[in-house]
């Protein structure tokens, strides 16, 4: 139930959570949606320098604030 609320925010910055709950020995787990692509370390890794420019910092900066303002 929970899970199906958490995915009424739809934004296409974030990952859809199919399930979670608690395993026999306490971990907690969390199945979320498989997304094809590179992490935020990658390129940065492979950016000039190591240093992502500031006008893609900005970007994702922004992405990340509008999803996280999304409202269903």
């Amino acid at each position: 139930m929970r899970a199906r609320a958490v995915n009424l925010i739809s934004h296409p910055g974030l990952v859809q959570v199919s399930d979670f709950g608690q395993l026999e020995d306490g971990r907690l787990y969390m199945v979320l949606e498989y997304l094809h692509g590179e992490t935020l370390g990658t390129a940065d890794s492979r950016a000039w320098g190591g240093w992502l420019p500031v006008s893609q910092v900005l970007y994702i900066s922004w992405q990340v604030a509008s999803g996280a303002g999304s409202r269903p």
